[in-house]
């Protein structure tokens, strides 16, 4: 099968964010179809820029994967520099559509540039290839930039957003969300439900299993001497934009009077430069801003991290707990901290109680289990009711599971015991 994914903000371990595509074309070459990603060669979470110099396009293989690169404006922050770059790159897909249907011959046209504007580029390259039209959603346009940019419905820019999505869910064949609660507000907007397909980020576990890159010299030397002056590290790594509640990190840190805490955030986006004058205007002297790193050095970034920070905007109604579990050796309490300053911020908006989110009627002494629940039983936890319960809807697939876990677990030279089994040997009931 060959793929025609247009991404406008595609990146690659190589040239930085967004990640995505690259990860989902690498699978898909791998079983065997035939890809091709094209991407703008400007982009503000992207480490690198792709070297066009005085070309309009640059076709490249970029770690196994097909890129064409088309040049388009520069710009910086959210406003009309974007606007136009977004123009370029749609307009450019537009007026070549034939020369892409004809040249690329896809079976399938994925539109997925975040902003939805590229489905008017993807249905036509789709209608001449009589290809089918996949529509993927990162975030929802206009809705993100309304609810967290503060922007009108009637601003001439969301109006013509809202055209492009309402028009990507009525004539895309299937619908692709990273979001997994869209199905109500998508069929509001003209989306038949039986289109849509969630399909969420991943990882790819042998990249951290294999071991990561070293961090470059300049961003190792920043963290080194942060350490040898004795700081304790709150680290924020990714995109620097209005949905990352990158403000509140801030005004954290003014609340921050220990004067060996610091606040680093490594990466780069369309809102840095403006928090970068936000410190210095403001006079904040424990806040570090360090240049973005390659996703493959991530693994030895979060080594450095005590407690690592995942924001989102105020009064939205949500909110986030990370536990940074690649951390390596985090310092001494930091993750107690944490909760208590959660249940302290939660209790002030009125929040009656803080659930721990379940506990094991067994654990083994030793095991990571019986130190997650010391540490959930430090704040005063305790155990309401414990129910354990075990049902066999087919007996055959319940002693074939059963077998051949033993034989697993026999062949590691390991005992295997269901879980209720365990309990019952324990004395529970």
């Amino acid at each position: 099968m060959k793929i025609l994914y247009l991404n406008h903000y595609a990146g690659s371990p190589s040239y930085g964010m967004e990640y995505r595509p690259f990860y989902m074309a690498r699978e898909w070459v791998r079983a065997g179809h035939d890809v091709r990603i094209v991407a703008a060669d400007r982009s503000h979470i992207r480490a690198v820029t792709p070297a066009l110099d005085q070309k309009s396009r640059m076709d490249e293989v970029v770690e196994g994967v097909n890129y064409s690169w088309l040049k388009t404006p520069a710009y910086t922050g959210n406003g009309f520099g974007r606007v136009k770059n977004m123009a370029s790159f749609v307009v450019q897909l537009y007026a070549g559509a034939a020369d892409w249907a004809r040249s690329e011959r896809p079976d399938v046209v994925i539109a997925s540039s975040t902003y939805p504007m590229d489905i008017w580029a993807a249905k036509r390259i789709a209608n001449i290839a009589k290809a089918k039209l996949v529509f993927e959603v990162h975030d929802l346009w206009p809705l993100s930039p309304i609810e967290l940019g503060n922007m009108s419905r009637w601003h001439p820019f969301i109006m013509m957003v809202q055209a492009a999505e309402d028009y990507a869910y009525r004539h895309s064949d299937i619908v692709v969300s990273m979001l997994p609660n869209v199905r109500e507000y998508m069929v509001s907007r003209g989306m038949k439900p039986q289109k849509l397909r969630i399909v969420p980020n991943g990882i790819d576990p042998d990249e951290w299993l294999e071991g990561s890159d070293t961090l470059n010299l300049d961003v190792s030397k920043i963290f080194s001497e942060l350490r040898a002056h004795g700081k304790a590290i709150v680290g924020y790594a990714g995109t620097h934009g209005v949905a990352n509640a990158l403000d509140a990190f801030i005004d954290a840190a003014k609340l921050i009077k220990d004067d060996k805490v610091v606040f680093v955030l490594v990466g780069g986006g369309p809102d840095k430069l403006a928090l970068q004058e936000r410190v210095q205007a403001e006079g904040v002297k424990n806040v570090v801003f360090v240049p973005p790193v390659k996703k493959t050095q991530i693994p030895e970034l979060l080594k450095f991290f005590d407690i690592a920070y995942i924001g989102l905007p105020y009064g939205k109604n949500v909110g986030y707990y990370l536990y940074g579990g690649s951390v390596g050796v985090p310092v001494t309490g930091a993750l107690n901290l944490l909760q208590y300053q959660a249940m302290r911020l939660l209790r002030d908006k009125g929040v009656k109680m803080y659930d721990f989110v379940g506990a094991r009627l067994k654990v083994d002494e030793g095991s990571k289990y019986e130190g997650i629940q010391r540490f959930k039983e430090r704040f005063g936890a305790t155990l309401v009711e414990g129910v354990a319960f075990r049902v066999v809807f087919s007996k055959y697939k319940w002693f074939t599971f059963n077998f051949l876990v033993g034989v697993y677990f026999k062949l590691k030279k390991r005992r295997y015991v269901d879980p209720i089994d365990a309990l019952k040997e324990g004395g529970l009931s």
